[in-house]
């Protein structure tokens, strides 16, 4: 199940990218590499999933790094997510990324829609130790 959560999180981070360069945004995938288990996941959590960046030459400017969360979630924007919180990353997963994204695109999985975290709001997030049941661990997300 996690590497089928991992192929379909490929695929959404394909799908913002192609969403942002039709906004006229610059996109830069780095290469991606497959998890042989779960528990090798400290490997790749500095890894950040897109770089964006203005089309313009005119508009200088250093590429923004953007994570892609996608969940099995309905909802078509952020007045009708249907959770007061969203699970952008592992504490650890989000302080080890370099650089630190500036934002996460939430994607759902059932209607397409997207929402977008600030990474510059990060100070007002809360932690919470859970369980995710997809990768089978207890963290700190």
């Amino acid at each position: 199940m996690f590497f089928d959560q991992l192929d379909i999180g490929h695929r959404y981070v394909l799908i913002v990218g192609s969403r942002l360069l039709a906004a006229g945004l610059t996109v830069r995938a780095p290469p991606s590499e497959r998890r042989q288990r779960v528990e090798d996941r400290h490997q790749w959590q500095q890894d950040v999933d897109l770089y964006v960046g203005r089309a313009d030459p005119a508009l200088p400017g250093t590429p923004l790094a953007i994570d892609v969360k996608s969940r099995g979630l309905q909802f078509t924007g952020p007045t009708d997510f249907p959770y007061p919180t969203v699970f952008v990353d592992t504490v650890s997963g989000w302080d080890a990324k370099r650089p630190a994204p500036s934002a996460v695109v939430i994607v759902s999985q059932q209607t397409g829609a997207m929402i977008v975290v600030r990474g510059a709001r990060r100070g007002a997030w809360r932690k919470i130790l859970t369980f995710d049941r997809q990768r089978r661990i207890h963290d700190t997300w």
